[in-house]
């Protein structure tokens, strides 16, 4: 089951795919791990397995579900464009799951 609710929008699939793996993964270790368990991950791995990336961090968005985007046609992958609520413009490239109809 997925728990990443909206897109990743990032410059290349590779980049939104693995994004959206380790969002994932973070929120999947959030709830099924004891506050506890999580600290013993962090001794045994050396970070916090239910830390999620910052997308801005590597030039990417995470668009809110709902968010309408443009979707440009002729591509192997979705090549998405929009405004988040917050006024700022992205344009990428995103998972084919992520958008809708």
């Amino acid at each position: 089951m997925d728990l990443v609710d909206g897109a990743v929008v990032c410059s290349s699939y590779d980049l939104a795919a693995f994004l959206f793996g380790e969002i994932n993964k973070a929120r999947h270790a959030r709830i099924a791990l004891s506050p506890e368990m999580r600290r013993q991950a962090m001794l045994i791995n050396g970070y916090d397995v239910g830390a999620e990336p910052r997308p801005g961090d590597y030039g990417c968005a995470l668009v809110p579900a709902g968010t309408p985007l443009k979707v440009d046609p002729g591509n192997y992958v979705p090549v998405v464009s929009g405004v988040l609520p917050n006024g700022r413009k992205f344009s990428g490239v995103t998972i084919p799951n992520m958008i809708g109809p």
